[in-house]
């Protein structure tokens, strides 16, 4: 991250402090601090956390996710796009980063290549129901509404199915 990130969540409570000497080993960490960021609305600090850990480890599949979530959050669909395919050539996440890629195509309004990047999610992890959700979206933006609706519904199986 460039320069040191100051937060004050309670006044009553010293601020937390996240310096980019903290962006090290264990990846798990670096991650979780992305996570972290993300979660207080802090895009551009997350987005230079995961950064940092693909430079660390170039073949990190989620810290490569996670940049392009974050370029996606910060209305940098392109930017997200070209990441999320770095990513699905990378080991392990490769459902999420093709419904990564799906979302910054529909973003793009790309609909035909979004529903495309979501079947190849699905065939990558039939399971992962945060690609049929994707899919079903797309769907309902091409007014498909009735296919949009079946792929809903399995979507919403799948959820019941891993709670």
């Amino acid at each position: 991250m460039s320069g040191s990130i100051h937060l004050t969540p309670d006044p009553e409570r010293e601020p937390i402090r996240v310096s980019s000497a903290s962006v090290t080993r264990p990846l798990l960490a670096t991650h979780e601090m992305g996570d972290l960021l993300q979660s207080l609305g802090l895009y551009a600090e997350a987005l230079d956390t995961y950064a940092a850990a693909s430079r660390h480890d170039p073949t990190d599949a989620l810290a490569t996710v996670g940049q392009g979530n974050m370029l996606l959050m910060l209305n940098r669909p392109d930017e997200a796009l070209a990441v999320y395919i770095r990513a699905a050539h990378l080991s392990a996440p490769g459902a999420l980063a093709y419904a990564g890629q799906g979302i910054a195509l529909r973003v793009l309004g790309r609909y035909q290549e979004s529903l495309e990047a979501y079947e190849q999610a699905i065939r990558q992890d039939p399971a992962f129901a945060p690609a049929y959700f994707g899919k079903g979206y797309v769907l309902l933006c091409l007014q498909r509404s009735w296919r949009a609706f079946w792929v809903y519904q399995h979507a919403l199986r799948l959820e019941q199915q891993t709670a």
